[in-house]
């Protein structure tokens, strides 16, 4: 196995064993997350952002390439627990229920 290999499976186990992970739709054009509202789903993605912590929780918002076994895009706001360890440009799969962000 590759080198780089284990860090991205070290933080893909981690996070499918978040016990809640909530996705935040960010609105965009080209978006197909939307059609996902309200279903708990698995998405790969990339970090496009230097992750912020919070109080209680990380900020870290992805851009979508897969939900479940489709090629989607788009981008999100996941919210994971605190002590997560991502950085910019880390490769992920997480579980969590799509919720659209309040107008």
């Amino acid at each position: 196995m590759q080198r780089g290999a284990w860090p991205a499976i070290f933080v893909f186990l981690a996070l499918i064993f978040v016990v809640r992970t909530v996705f935040y739709i960010e609105w965009g054009a080209g978006q197909t997350l939307p059609r996902h509202a309200g279903e708990k789903v698995l998405v790969e993605g990339k970090v496009v952002n230097d992750p912020e912590k919070r109080a209680t929780n990380l900020h870290v918002h992805l851009a979508v390439s897969q939900v479940g076994d489709r090629k989607e895009e788009g981008k999100i706001l996941v919210i994971l627990p605190r002590e997560t360890e991502l950085t910019y440009g880390d490769s992920v799969v997480v579980s969590g229920k799509v919720i659209l962000p309040e107008e």
